[in-house]
């Protein structure tokens, strides 16, 4: 009888013990609110690319046929780029190809707008262009400045046995976050006009 007693008494001081722990344990613990972090992406970047339609007037997105240009003439071309309404703040380019080649058989352009510049220095025309500021975010589509407004033929040619080639001109922007400034963002661009 004195084993069960002290048996029982063992297994009752071990509950207490345990319960002791248990409740020291618990006081001991800790624990936080769960924190809910939600992300949501910003605008997207949107632009279009248009000139003024030499049949219409009217803003066009697949380019002018220019036929029977005469010497001396000017005609509109105005490669304009519109960043469309509630795109993120970006840098925007354009890229022209044609206007060198055409130069050497008498096609010129007026000039290139001084809101653009050229990404790399020289004294061609052919290249890509980068408009000077950082075009805001806007609630309306913002146009901005045509990279030219006009080409022509010089007034010197006499007969028309050469062959003025297509010009083209593609348009690209890119976020302004996330790059520390306009050279780094440059560096992304031009692998767009780099790629199919």
């Amino acid at each position: 009888m004195k084993n069960k007693k002290l048996v029982s008494m063992v297994v009752s001081l071990s509950l207490v013990g345990l319960i002791g722990v248990g409740s020291t344990m618990a006081y001991l613990s800790s624990k936080t609110t769960t924190i809910t972090n939600t992300f949501t992406v910003g605008n997207e970047v949107a632009i279009t690319l248009h000139e003024t339609s030499i049949v219409d007037g009217q803003e066009t997105a697949i380019g002018n046929n220019y036929v029977g240009m005469m010497p001396g003439a000017n005609v509109v071309k105005d490669p304009t780029v519109v960043v469309l309404a509630d795109s993120s703040e970006t840098y925007v380019y354009m890229e022209v190809i044609g206007l060198d080649a055409n130069a050497l058989v008498g096609l010129k352009i007026d000039e290139i707008d001084s809101n653009w510049k050229k990404v790399v220095a020289d004294d061609k025309l052919d290249g890509v262009y980068v408009y000077k500021t950082i075009v805001e975010s806007d609630v309306a589509d913002n146009h901005l400045n045509p990279l030219f407004n006009e080409i022509g033929l010089n007034s010197d040619i006499t007969d028309n046995s050469f062959l003025i080639s297509d010009i083209t001109v593609r348009a690209a922007a890119i976020q302004s976050a996330g790059f520390a400034n306009e050279v780094a963002a440059t560096a992304e661009a031009v692998k767009l006009f780099t790629t199919k």
